[in-house]
Order: structure tokens, then sequence, then C-alpha cells
């Protein structure tokens, strides 16, 4: 029977082999469902001007019975090489591992997709990945097929039955969104974003949608025109970019979004009391010109004047400033007693103001504001040198040197602690590292100055003498401005890799829930670098990480950890922009994303040798396995270890602007838009008890069928 249909993309049929059926030696019988699927563009029938079936893929799923009574499944592709079809060639060949059995109903299909050909036998697929675009065959025809092959002198009985036959057409492609070029605009000019050149392949575009996803707030004269304007904000310095994403519309509702950056110039500089900062600025910020630019009015170790000239806030942290008022005196004492007495409940987590890294108003919070108002210097909590002695670190932690957790000591780290180290400095663990945070305290690890950056987080187990220390935790922890660079030359060589975490020898670590970003590595993996190491990573949003040569987001050598619900995105390398695998490296990745990562060489993935086969099961990765690079991709890779992935864009909320740690990926948003792909398409068998009760934001996971592929669970 032939099924006809000039835009098929999915065919589907239950097929199943009654008890009786027999075949004699040499004589196979099959049932399936086999037709001309696509023109996979290598010859003259590419495009609109066919050559008859030259180019054609025949792809084909059947059911095989042998003179033994068993049975056997099986996927294939076949390329016709010239128009009669006299001439082809096997591209594809592959059998399903899962028991065939007699009386028993198994769904077929065969599905074309964007990045590669998905066949099915009940739950189990096989994938086949397209490196060629996908364009419609001569002749489209489908059939299901139940036969005998059988030579002269030679019989048998096949008795198999279809039901449930589907065919579904291809969808539209989705329009083509153009936000216009960048520009650069004076303030207080009038602007014109334009979307104008927008385009579509086979239809037309019915809507416009503006938002705005950074930079100071402006109102569109019309968020829903393809060319709305706005009047540029005053600024206090100049490149102050704000960026502006437009989505595109189609009749069937199909979308697509470009973005573009306008930079804004400070055109007036007004400085009456001479103090370094502009006259706007100040009044912005302290509502007043009292302030005298040496200060440093959030006690971050920044002056005023230096966020003014760096372009950062000053009020970003301004610890026992509980009414927020910019200024900690005897107010801010008095409410804290009235929280304390109970006068005065605190309902609200006043997380800026919080002292002591608890999440409450308290004892120490009034004290703090009592000192400050009453002129006292207060001492920050400065460390270096080695941890002798089970410690913990609470409240501001301001690192001023090298530290060393030594063998067989724990170094706790409460939540909500911030830990910023004013120089480039390493924390060695060698002993046991607890940093746990939750979701509303996360535990900040920086650097003062994010241009010289630190030297991460160093487990190096080279001697082996960690192998008895208990199980280190980085959990619910932010990770940034970490540079591994060897400076020394008498170092070790290692130096230039892992720029907020570097892993060698040691396996009994758990990452999970941080926000690994912004990280640099002057050799490999920009944000993780395990070398012989089997750590433990999930829920973590690893992003905008650069290396200069392997991994920009995490490399392994001879290294086989487990990621589980990761995203991994925007990050940057020469080779492997996401993960790079090297020597021996087989991690498995489950429910993760890889998307928008960059490289030269396996823009997602990068597996230098044929000795690398990682696991890849339910992940969204973009392009698939055409994004693998390396000397182990293509047909060196064990195509049996990539099940169930899609290859779809994620949609997250708000990402960052583009690749690498030159982009902001702290204060972007990974979340997942509501027509998320990755939504309920994770793997069914994953249980909450493996992964935890809640994701990234401490919400909880697995709300749907199956767990949300990536670091989030979308919450409806």
């Amino acid at each position: 029977m032939y099924l006809t249909n000039g835009d098929t993309f999915y065919y589907e049929g239950k097929v199943f082999f009654e008890s009786d059926s027999h075949v004699s030696p040499e004589t196979p019988g099959v049932a399936g469902l086999s037709g001309w699927f696509y023109n996979d563009s290598r010859g003259p029938g590419s495009m609109q001007n066919h050559n008859g079936h030259e180019g054609d893929v025949w792809l084909d799923i059947r059911i095989i019975l042998d003179e033994n009574r068993n049975l056997t499944a099986k996927a294939s592709a076949t390329r016709s090489d010239n128009a009669e079809n006299s001439l082809e060639t096997d591209i594809f060949e592959q059998y399903f591992s899962g028991p065939i059995n007699l009386d028993a109903e198994y769904v077929l299909s065969i599905e074309v997709r964007a990045l590669e050909i998905l066949f099915k036998c009940n739950d189990e697929s096989l994938s086949y990945p397209l490196t060629t675009p996908v364009y419609k065959p001569y002749r489209n025809n489908k059939r299901l097929m139940s036969r005998i092959y059988a030579d002269p002198g030679e019989s048998g009985y096949v008795k198999a039955w279809f039901d449930d036959v589907s065919v579904t057409k291809r969808p539209t492609p989705p329009p083509l969104a153009d936000a216009g070029q960048d520009q650069k605009i004076d303030e207080g000019k009038t602007v014109i974003l334009d979307a104008s050149h927008s385009s579509h392949p086979d239809g037309t575009i019915a809507s416009y949608q503006w938002n705005q996803i950074e930079g100071p707030s402006v109102t569109l004269s019309d968020p829903s025109a393809a060319s709305p304007t706005f009047a540029a904000p005053e600024v206090d310095s100049n490149e102050v970019a704000l960026i502006f994403r437009v989505t595109v519309i189609d009749e069937e509702g199909l979308q697509n979004t470009d973005a573009c950056v306008i930079y804004l110039t400070d055109v007036v500089f007004d400085d009456s009391d001479e103090d370094g900062m502009a006259d706007n600025w100040e009044i912005k910020y302290f509502d007043t010109l009292g302030r005298d630019g040496f200060g440093d009015f959030d006690r971050d170790g920044i002056s005023d004047v230096d966020e003014y000239l760096n372009g950062t806030d000053p009020l970003k942290e301004t610890p026992g400033d509980i009414n927020q008022d910019k200024q900690i005196d005897l107010t801010d004492a008095i409410i804290a007693l009235k929280i304390i007495s109970g006068i005065d409940p605190d309902t609200v987590v006043r997380k800026v103001a919080d002292i002591n890294g608890d999440g409450k108003i308290g004892t120490e919070e009034a004290i703090y504001a009592l000192q400050i108002a009453g002129g006292m210097e207060i001492p920050t909590n400065e460390v270096s040198g080695h941890v002798s002695e089970d410690t913990t670190w609470s409240g501001d932690i301001k690192v001023t040197g090298e530290i060393t957790v030594d063998d067989d000591i724990t170094l706790t780290i409460n939540p909500g602690t911030y830990v910023e180290f004013q120089g480039h400095y390493k924390l060695n663990v060698r002993g046991t590292l607890i940093a746990e945070g939750t979701p509303e305290e996360r535990i900040t690890f920086t650097a003062k100055n994010s241009f010289e950056g630190w030297h991460g987080i160093r487990f190096d187990n080279d001697d082996r003498d960690m192998d008895d220390n208990d199980p280190s935790e980085i959990v619910y922890c932010n990770l940034q401005y970490g540079n591994a660079t060897d400076s020394d030359s008498a170092t070790s060589g290692h130096d230039d890799a892992g720029g907020a975490i570097f892993v060698y020898n040691f396996s009994d670590l758990l990452i999970s829930n941080c926000v690994i970003s912004n990280n640099r590595a002057s050799h490999a993996g920009g944000g993780i670098y395990c070398f012989y190491s089997q750590p433990v990573l999930t829920n973590n949003v690893i992003v905008n990480n650069s290396a200069a040569d392997y991994g920009g987001g995490i490399y392994f050598m001879n290294s086989g950890p487990r990621l589980t619900n990761n995203t991994i995105s925007k990050n940057i390398a020469t080779t492997g922009g996401g993960i790079c695998c090297h020597n021996n490296s087989g991690p498995t990745l489950t429910n993760t994303i890889l998307w928008e990562n960059t490289a030269e060489y396996g823009s997602q993935v990068a597996l230098l040798q044929n000795t690398c086969d990682p696991y890849f099961h339910y992940c969204n990765i973009q392009s698939g396995l055409p994004a693998f690079g390396g000397a182990g991709a293509d047909s060196d890779y064990d195509i049996s270890r990539y099940k169930n992935n899609i290859g779809l864009d994620p949609l997250f909320a708000v990402p960052s602007y583009s690749a690498g740690a030159d982009f902001d990926g702290l204060s972007a948003d990974w979340t997942l838009q509501a027509a998320s792909p990755c939504i309920n398409a994770g793997d069914p068998a994953t249980a909450a008890d493996s992964i935890g009760a809640t994701d990234m934001a401490g919400n909880p996971r697995i709300l749907g069928d199956a767990i949300d592929i990536g670091a989030y669970e979308y919450q409806e």
C-alpha cells in the first residue's frame, strides 16, 4: 500500500506478527514502513530541479522474521545515485537492540528532523545525523509492506497486521528576524530601532514585538511596530549599552528573535564640586553633592569615584542600611532593635542589609549600625595563608593572599557568605571544602578587580594524600571572574587551566546548583577543568566562560564524570566551545543543554581522540552531531551513546548578548520560556531523589510527565 504526501516528515504505523507466521531458510519475511523521504542535495536532484531520483533518500524501518521464527528490527537509509535509481549507496544501517516477539505490538516510526533522521521502534530510537540540507524528493511515495523474499521453490507464510497509520506534514519554517545594525547615539537623541529587514522564506510576518533586555530602562513609542523609537536617556559614561530583542511572528504563530545594541554617549560632564564624579551621577545615587569621592559608601573595597569611573553601582551592597535610605545611622539601629524585640517583625529578608549572612536582621546588625553611626572603623574579615584547623566563614570575607585548606582539615562556608579575593589568589583545597548555600542565600566567590580576577578553587591531589578526606561540596554558589593564568613559570604547569574550578586526581566532589560565569583560562577549562577526576555536576549554569585553547565551559582529560540537568551556554574556546574531551574521557551528560557555545572546532563538543566517547541522553545540543569536532567526531564517535537528544532553541528567558567572558552572563536569565522544547523533554527515568527535589532557583522539580532539560524547571 502506498501513501503519498509531498510534505511528509513523520510516518508512523503499528505492526505485529501473528504467532503462526513462518518462513523457510534463506527466505526472510518482513513488515514495516519505507519510502522516499527527502533529497540530500548532493546531486542535480536538489532544490526544485530534480533529475529523477538522483540524490533522493529511501528510508526503511522493518521487523524481520527468520527461519527459526526469531524477530529483529532494523533501520536503514539508501541514497539513489542516478535518475533511474539503478545505482544506489547504503548510507545507514543499524539494528535495534530490544527483543522483538511474536503476538506483540510494535510502533514503528520515521521522522525527518532538521538535523537528524530518527527511527523508533516503541521507545528505542536510532539516529542518523544529517550533514546537508533537506529538500523534497522527486517522488514522495511511502508504503506499508508485508512480504516474503522467496527464491524459486521456497515458500513461507507471514501474517502481519498494521494499525494506527499516521502521516504528518512538515511544519512551515519560522520567519527570520533582523533587529538591524548596532548604533552609537548621543544621550538625548531620538533612536530608531529597525526590524523592517526581517523576512520569511515561505510566508509573511504577521507581527513584531520589541523588548528591552539590558541597560537603562526606556519607553518605546510602539513595541509592536517594525521600527519603534525612543529618546536616549542621560548617561554618566560613554558606551553605555542598551540591548533590545525583537520577536517576529508569522500567521501560524511561528517566531524568531534577533537583538541589537544601542551604545549611548555621555555628552555633558558637569562636576561643579570637582570631586571627579558627575553631578547628575552623585544626585542619582546619593541625593547630595556632599560625597568627596574618596569614601566607599557600600564598603566593597572600591571608592565612590572608582565606582563612577568603572560604571558600577556604588550602592550595590550596603550592609547595615536596614531602611535602605542610602545611609547607616541610628535609625537603622533602632529598626534592628525593634525587630529583635518583636515590636517590628522582620517580614522581609533584607538581603543587602544582612551582616552575617544568616538572612535576618538581628543583634549583629544593630551593633554594626551603632558602630557606624558613632564613627567607629569596622574591621573586615581578612584571611590568607593556611587553614590549619576546622574553620567556618560567614559574612564578608576578604582574601588578601593565597589560601590553603590543609589535609584532614574542613573549611565550612555558611550561606550568604561573600568571598572577595583582593588579588590574583588561589583557594587551594587539600582537605575538605563545604561551601553550601541555599537558593535564597547563595555563596559568592568573586574578585575585587574583575579584570585581574582570582585564581579559582583548586583541588590538586597529585600526591593522593587527599584520598582519605571527607567529600567536598560546592552547592548554591556563584563563581565569577576566575582567571587561570600561569604568570609564574616556576609554578605548576596547570595554573593556566580551570578558571573557576580545577580538579586533579580527585572525585569526591559535588558541584550543584552553581552559576559558573565570566571566568577565563589561558589554556583549558574556562569554567571547570577535570583531570583524572569524576566529580558529579547537577543543576549548574555554566555560561560566558572563555578558554584560549580547549573547553570554554568544561575540559575533561582522562575523566568520566556525570553531568545531569546542566545549562552550558555562550562559552567560547578555540576547540570545544561547550565541552572538550581528551584522552579516554567519557563523561555522561543527561538532561543537559549545550547551546550557542562558540569554537573554531567543535562549537558545542570537541572529541580530541577517537578514544573519547561521551554519553548524551535526553540532551538539547545545538546542531546535534554536526556540532562535534575533533579526531573523535564523525564516524569515529560511537553513535549508540547518543540517544533521545534534540537540537531546538531552548528559548531562554533573557540570555546574555553573546559568547565569552567579555559578555555578562551573571545578570542574564537562563530560565525557560513557556514555549521551550526543553519542558517535559528530559529522561523520564530521572527521579527527584536522584537529582534533588528543587532546581537552581529552589523551585520544585519534575512538575510534568518528565523532568525539564537544563538547570531550571519551568514553573507554570
